[in-house]
């Protein structure tokens, strides 16, 4: 054995997956009755994130914030459940509106389309989404095919509905994330733990 895990709680239990994952030689000793105890002691965590907005202290928290990918629903669904939150569109989507238009109006693989891409993505997080949406009105496009036409449209308007999301500026001046990798990349990692029956390395100290 390679290393010797204390506690089945949360943080052991996503270490041992890791470890397990690594093909690393591993056990999980719990001093409780079985996984989880952490749970059992701390009921107010027992529910799924999704709601348990209040039982886990959420009306005390300094700072309340919804990051998302802007899907449909998704801020009415915040506006609704999560009133006081400020409410953010993950970085990297909004980013893949600006690399798609890149793509329709310059080419795929284009230099000149790569500096517009950076130009604006750099204006996206110092500057805002009201100033690249000043710069896609101004794109002119009249010339070119009903394709770029369309994808102009589209995008603009992406931009004009989710502006009020995307103050990247005061969001990164207070120290918040502004994607939602991290927290999505967790989410995984406790899915693959439940599916991989982990609990079988485990055993209950005597």
């Amino acid at each position: 054995m390679q290393y010797l895990v204390i506690g089945a709680g949360p943080a052991g239990l996503q270490l041992g997956y890791l470890l397990g994952r690594a093909g690393r030689d591993y056990q999980i000793l719990e001093a409780g009755p079985a996984p989880g105890t952490f749970f059992r002691t701390f009921p107010r965590h027992r529910r799924m994130i999704s709601i348990n907005k209040a039982h886990t202290g959420w009306d005390d928290a300094e700072q309340q914030i919804a990051l998302s990918d802007g899907g449909a629903g998704l801020e009415e669904f915040f506006r609704k459940n999560f009133p006081l939150a400020t409410v953010i569109l993950d970085f990297w989507h909004a980013k893949e509106h600006l690399v798609e238009l890149a793509k329709a109006v310059f080419g795929e693989g284009s230099d000149e389309g790569q500096v517009w891409l950076d130009e604006r993505c750099h204006q996206l997080k110092h500057s805002g989404g009201a100033a690249v949406l000043a710069e896609l009105e101004a794109l002119d496009v009249s010339s070119r095919s009903d394709a770029v036409r369309e994808a102009q449209r589209r995008e603009t308007n992406y931009f004009r509905n989710h502006q009020h999301k995307m103050d990247y500026p005061r969001y990164l001046a207070n120290g918040w994330q502004i994607g939602s990798g991290p927290v999505e990349s967790a989410c995984k990692t406790v899915v693959n733990f439940r599916l991989c029956g982990i609990e079988q390395q485990i055993s209950v100290a005597k």
